[in-house]
């Protein structure tokens, strides 16, 4: 999604936008399969229920800063969180093929 989105130089309300409809439809997606994989149980659920108001604030928090971050540091951070994040997955994929 990053590789498809990033280039397209969208206005960053717009970018954050459609990263959180997508994810959203994944999720949402992910429901059926989840529940007939027996995932969705009362001791899953109920843990959800415990963190989803620090869903909510985690939201309203990433709203308020891509308001007040200018576009290009905005994007010099998407960049060096992907960067990272990618780091990382190589490295754990090196890894896995080391044992």
């Amino acid at each position: 999604m990053q590789v498809y989105v990033l280039p397209q130089r969208l206005p960053k309300e717009l970018y954050a936008g459609t990263f959180a409809m997508f994810f959203a439809f994944v999720n949402v997606i992910k429901i059926v399969p989840f529940w007939s994989l027996g995932q969705l149980s009362l001791t899953n659920l109920s843990t959800s229920a415990v963190v989803l108001p620090l869903a909510v604030v985690s939201t309203l928090l990433g709203a308020w800063l891509v308001k007040r971050i200018h576009g290009d540091l905005f994007f010099k951070i998407i960049y060096a969180v992907l960067f990272v994040v990618s780091a990382k997955l190589v490295w754990d994929g090196v890894a896995m093929t080391m044992l």
